[in-house]
């Protein structure tokens, strides 16, 4: 089974458009818009499984891109864009 997360994290030494590239890239993240904040992301993410250890994997591997991640939330399930953002 899917787990579901919200992940809010912010560029560090890689410029923003090159951060959002980068993590589009990273199996699991399924939407990425940026906020309001300079320099900051908000991703939609779904891993594999709810296995422990997946959402480390995934955060290691958004980190390695060069994400600094400030929030991480487990969600029920996925929001639209338009549900998010009214």
């Amino acid at each position: 089974m899917t787990a579901n997360y919200i992940i809010i994290g912010r560029a560090g030494a890689v410029p923003l458009a090159d951060l959002c590239e980068r993590i589009a890239s990273v199996n699991g993240v399924r939407e990425q818009y940026q906020t309001a904040e300079a320099g900051e992301v908000l991703l939609l993410a779904r891993t594999l499984t709810d296995e422990p250890g997946e959402i480390e994997r995934l955060v290691e591997a958004l980190v390695t891109q060069g994400l600094g991640v400030g929030m991480i939330k487990r969600i029920d399930r996925f929001f639209r864009a338009s549900e998010l953002f009214v």
